[in-house]
């Protein structure tokens, strides 16, 4: 702090959005959605609360934006996978390699969170988002090695790929032989 007149002013700290999140992620994951508070935040970033209610307004937002650059970095380890897939076998592997480490990453954030107040719509609006994030990665794989497949084979894949999580009794190696049938 540098005093100014009779006033001390506030310290300055870059990059104290990322600063905040980064904080944030660690107490996620380290200790859960419950011990995740703006207080806690706060203290590990050595601001004011409200420092961190300017940033974000809601402990979900904060949440939100944490998840987001994670999602985003492994989408963007999506497609570079894809790219590089030397068949769509392959290509679809690493699509549910990467979500299987993102979800192993929050999976214990999702089960603390009671998704209470999520409305149907907005759910679905995010599913139909993921859907075509992911689809996109799938498209040129599937343009190079199978230019004749269906239209929108690539959500296809991607819906299926969703459909082998959390214990479905169709497995990925189910819906690899399966797809192989069909192409």
């Amino acid at each position: 702090h540098k005093k100014y007149g009779a006033y001390l002013m506030p310290k300055r700290i870059e990059n104290l959005k990322e600063t905040i999140l980064q904080h944030a992620r660690q107490i996620l994951l380290e200790e859960g959605y419950g011990a995740l508070t703006m207080r806690a935040v706060a203290a590990r970033c050595g601001i004011a609360v409200g420092t961190v209610y300017n940033y974000f307004p809601a402990k979900d937002m904060m949440v939100g934006n944490v998840i987001l650059a994670d999602w985003l970095e492994t989408l963007g380890k999506m497609q570079q996978a894809c790219s590089q897939a030397e068949d769509l076998r392959k290509g679809i592997l690493c699509l549910y390699e990467e979500l299987e480490e993102f979800s192993k990453v929050y999976w214990g954030t999702w089960t603390e969170y009671t998704f209470q107040g999520v409305r149907q719509a907005d759910f679905a609006k995010r599913h139909r988002m993921l859907v075509e994030q992911m689809a996109a990665c799938l498209r040129p794989l599937l343009q190079r090695h199978h230019p004749n497949a269906p239209e929108k084979m690539d959500v296809f894949c991607v819906e299926n790929i969703l459909l082998c999580f959390n214990g479905s009794p169709m497995t990925i190696t189910h819906f690899l032989s399966i797809l192989a049938q069909m192409l």
